[in-house]
């Protein structure tokens, strides 16, 4: 698959038990981390972590992760090891976006891809102005995957004037046609989760998404266990189908691919 090159931008980065919550307030997490309940437009409710350095991290733009589709937090967070840890040790504030569908956030029926794009970073950029009581400030967005073309669509969108600098990781610069282990998997109902059952499972996962990877085998079977969420019917549908035309409409008469020629 043709990907745009992994773009951990250390560089600018650096300078520049669990109880339900209602919306907005705070549950204080292991590791000292914060996850906060907001509610998108049409009535979600999505997880927000905060990962808050010492002296806030005020110094710098705050930074919003986001996994790509089908991936939980722990593909930024894996018991203290990732990226959001990382920044927030270097002094960044960060936070990490589980949207609909995912981990922690509420899971509507038939969920679509574009909600996430036109629905969920909206609310979570919301929230994190309102966080850090700063409602004009640029916010660096790092996306993983298929989320980064959302990201970009959003950036473009309805986060136009909200976003500083998107760091994109492995994000299809034009998506293929899906090779068959995805295919299976999507056309089955993006059922991600039950990868691990199974030694085959396990396999096809390494094949999709940890290839060439420098993980312990201890931690590639836990990324395995705790990182990974089911898509809705809806969204493996459509993730299939952009996979295959190279597109998402996101409504309106917009798509992802309009969105990133602006």
């Amino acid at each position: 698959m043709a990907r745009i090159a992994a773009v951990i931008a250390c560089g600018w980065l650096c300078a520049g038990g669990v109880a339900a919550a209602g919306p907005g307030q705070r549950t204080l997490e292991p590791g000292g981390v914060f996850r906060r309940r907001i509610v998108t437009s049409d009535g979600v409710p999505l997880a927000l972590y905060r990962y808050q350095p010492a002296g806030g991290g005020h110094f710098a733009p705050p930074v919003l992760l986001i996994a790509d589709v089908g991936f939980n937090r722990e593909m930024f967070d894996l018991h203290g090891f990732g990226l959001a840890p990382w920044l927030r040790a270097r002094g960044r504030d960060v936070f990490v976006l589980e949207p609909r569908g995912h981990g922690a956030s509420g899971v509507p029926e038939g969920w679509h891809l574009a909600d996430i794009a036109r629905r969920d970073l909206p609310a979570a950029v919301a929230a994190i102005h309102a966080a850090r009581g700063a409602a004009d400030e640029r916010i660096d967005i790092v996306a993983h995957g298929f989320s980064g073309a959302l990201a970009i669509a959003a950036a473009a969108g309805p986060l136009a004037g909200d976003v500083g600098r998107v760091a994109l990781l492995a994000t299809p610069a034009v998506p293929e046609v899906p090779n068959r282990f995805a295919q299976a998997v999507l056309e089955a109902g993006g059922s991600f989760s039950t990868l691990p059952l199974d030694p085959a499972g396990a396999a096809i996962f390494e094949l999709l998404f940890a290839r060439h990877g420098r993980f312990s085998h201890g931690r590639l079977g836990e990324l395995r266990r705790t990182a990974l969420g089911d898509l809705s019917a809806t969204a493996a549908h459509e993730l299939l189908d952009w996979m295959r035309t190279g597109d998402l409409p996101l409504g309106g008469g917009d798509t992802v691919r309009g969105r990133l020629a602006v």
